[in-house]
């Protein structure tokens, strides 16, 4: 169906096809809160990944300076 933005569905009802516009029904609450403790896990392990990556950037910026530096002295 052009021009909906909600959901669609065919239900066949008393032997008839129709097509019912959004009317999902509602998540429960425990099912959102079991959800959301997922999503929040997966944030937590891929925050945990960032910080690990810019310890790793530190490091080879600090590698690079240190031995730019001994270039600059051995000259």
């Amino acid at each position: 169906m052009i021009g909906f933005t909600q959901s669609v569905r065919r239900e066949v009802k008393d032997g008839r096809l129709q097509y019912a516009l959004g009317g999902s029904p509602p998540l429960g609450i425990a099912e959102v809160a079991d959800l959301l403790e997922i999503e929040r896990d997966h944030c937590y392990r891929t925050f945990e990944k960032f910080q690990a990556l810019i310890v790793e950037q530190i490091d080879a910026i600090l590698a690079c300076e240190a031995e730019f530096k001994r270039g600059q002295d051995e000259a």
